[in-house]
């Protein structure tokens, strides 16, 4: 089944055969002893007619369904390409994203020791300062 929701089978089963249009013109019965010549009557020509108004609408509705199913074919065939796409694309920001992780987690390790090295040679530099500070106030 395609994407128009008809199968092939379905489709088919409503081919109508061509036909080769029928003489409307006088008719000549075989039956009777003398040769009667048919008229066709107003009813029997608009019955005709309609006939071929109806298999020429079921000749376009069939049309139709077939553009509609190679229309439809021709998506699917795009959209499957674009998933195949879509999933490269997601293959790569996924490695993008896992290489990016890692670096933000070695830059916040690296920022993690920098900040207790500073700490602790920010309390080296306060206490030399008050070291220096009462060696002044000794000298004084």
């Amino acid at each position: 089944m395609s994407f128009s929701g008809f199968s092939d089978v379905e489709i088919n089963q409503y081919e109508v055969p061509l036909r080769k249009k029928k003489s409307l013109g006088p008719k000549i019965s075989s039956t009777s002893h003398k040769s009667v010549k048919h008229v066709p009557l107003k009813a029997e020509i608009e019955d005709e007619e309609d006939e071929e108004h109806s298999i020429d609408k079921l000749r376009f509705a069939r049309n139709a369904v077939k553009q509609r199913k190679e229309k439809s074919n021709l998506e699917a065939e795009k959209l499957k390409e674009i998933q195949v796409e879509l999933a490269k694309l997601d293959e790569i920001v996924g490695s993008d994203v896992k290489i990016i992780r890692k670096d933000i987690e070695g830059v916040t390790q690296h920022l993690s020791e920098a900040r207790k090295r500073f700490e602790r040679v920010e309390k080296e530099y306060v206490k030399a300062k008050l070291d220096l500070h009462r060696h002044e106030e000794r000298k004084k």
